[in-house]
């Protein structure tokens, strides 16, 4: 089960965002004694939500667009692309979760369109080692 905080992080969606997602119907959930939990089905069903899915690629271009055109980037910056094909949802969570280890990432998403997931990452190069490395791992 994930709670709240857990998907602002892993979906770097505001808090705010999600509870009007919850209000709408488009992500559902269990409240449990005051607190929000969400199952991987439901946290799936959400991902693939077609509004979801196109507003997270818009917020990924728009930043993968400033980073090239020389806005937001820092020295030792890093921007990648990885596409993945067939990740199953525990390996798509096993990889989301590297990214709360990390000291200081920037900018995460993932999403899948069909069989393929692409993960977009800014940060500093040694957490991109570090992340590139786990996601080998993880995909093995």
């Amino acid at each position: 089960m994930f709670r709240l905080n857990d998907l602002m992080s892993m979906l770097d969606i505001p808090e705010r965002t999600i509870r009007r997602h919850i209000k709408e119907g488009m992500l559902k959930g269990t409240k449990i004694g005051g607190t929000w939990r969400f199952s991987e089905e439901d946290l799936t069903n959400y991902i693939n939500h077609a509004n979801i899915r196109q507003s997270q690629q818009k917020l990924a271009l728009s930043k993968i667009m400033e980073y090239m055109n020389g806005f937001n980037s820092k020295d030792n910056e890093v921007v990648f692309i990885k596409n993945i094909e067939n990740l199953d949802y525990s390996k798509s969570m096993k990889i989301s979760l590297i990214v709360k280890t990390l000291k200081n990432p920037l900018y995460f998403n993932m999403s899948k369109t069909g069989k393929i997931s692409t993960i977009t990452f800014k940060g500093n190069e040694e957490d991109a080692l570090v992340f590139l490395r786990e996601i080998k791992e993880i995909t093995l």
